[in-house]
């Protein structure tokens, strides 16, 4: 005996989980378009997004504070604008990002790095009584009697 809280039938249920024929075509053609990038990167990303809108699908690949790789995901794609800008929704950080569009999909790869203060090639930056708090400053001098840098 069917149970009487299912009404539906194995026939009904089937045909209902079947996606729509259009919208599994164009998933399917985004799916295709993602494997052809990926087959032209040298640098794989951390994470690969398909997303649908009206039916139409795009993707986003990240890559985690890699700017080279977005860079290298243009030229791979034979594109010469890669944008760089400050990122407004956090402080100090900059999205780095490029977008191709293969077969009609857009496929948008992107980072977000960190601006950190720029440092000469070579230079270290001065560690000073002024720079650090107390603790930390008493925290160095020790380390750097350690390793005989100054005298005790």
């Amino acid at each position: 005996m069917n149970n009487p809280i299912d009404r539906a039938t194995p026939e009904t249920a089937a045909a209902a989980s079947e996606p729509q024929p259009p919208l599994r075509d164009a998933l399917m053609h985004a799916l295709a378009a993602a494997e052809a990038v990926i087959s032209r990167l040298v640098t794989m990303p951390v994470s690969v997004s398909l997303t649908e809108h009206r039916g139409v699908y795009g993707i986003s690949l990240h890559y985690f504070q890699d700017p080279g790789a977005v860079r290298a995901f243009a030229s791979a794609l034979g594109l010469d604008e890669v944008i760089a800008s400050p990122n407004r929704r956090t402080y100090n950080t900059t999205i780095t990002e490029a977008t191709a569009y293969i077969e009609g999909i857009p496929v948008h790869a992107w980072t977000q790095t960190e601006d950190l203060p720029e440092i000469a090639t070579g230079e270290a930056p001065a560690l000073t009584a002024d720079t650090l708090p107390a603790a930390a400053t008493t925290h160095v001098q020790t380390l750097a009697q350690a390793a005989g840098q100054v005298s005790a």
